[in-house]
């Protein structure tokens, strides 16, 4: 063997070392599963008996005749289109618009895209922020009326030298 092919075998040897634990795990929990569901298929079993009776297709002919199942097949299908394709598109139409030169109004679609993830984290810091005042817990709000409606006594947990000794309370 010749210096080029030996450097060529010990290249695919790393790539294949570097891949099998990935290929392994892949086996493991998604290629055998399928199989082993494949082969439960044609059998009759409840899924805790010790014993499973071979059907052949006759699942499979029952299934087909049953009028729920393509209700289902319809629902999964129109699942798929929304939680996949959909988000897929609009996320490449995105990507696309955000990352081209020329594109008028560049900032208005960065804005549009980036302003709920923002907001929403601002918010929620603000909000946190009220709740855990004590000036918060004597004021008249919805959540100081809630409070009161279920009998429970506003408790200030960043400030309370009980939970939190060193504080002050």
């Amino acid at each position: 063997m010749d210096k080029r092919k030996r450097m060529l075998l010990k290249n695919w040897m790393g790539c294949f070392a570097f891949a099998l634990p990935a290929l392994l795990f892949y086996c493991l929990f998604l290629v055998i599963p399928i199989f082993s569901t494949v082969r439960i298929s044609f059998h009759e079993w409840n899924g805790a008996a010790p014993f499973m009776k071979f059907v052949g297709l006759d699942n499979y002919a029952r299934v087909l005749k049953d009028p729920i199942f393509y209700k289902a097949l319809g629902n999964n299908v129109i699942w798929i289109l929304f939680t996949i394709f959909v988000p897929v598109l609009l996320g490449l139409i995105f990507a696309v618009m955000l990352t081209q030169k020329y594109v008028k109004g560049k900032f208005l679609y960065r804005l549009t895209y980036f302003m709920p993830n923002v907001v929403s984290l601002v918010a929620v810091g603000i909000v946190w922020g009220w709740i855990c005042t004590a000036a918060w817990h004597d004021q008249h709000t919805a959540g100081y009326d809630i409070a009161v409606l279920w009998a429970v006594h506003a408790v200030c947990l960043l400030y309370d030298a009980v939970i939190f000794p060193g504080t002050a309370g």
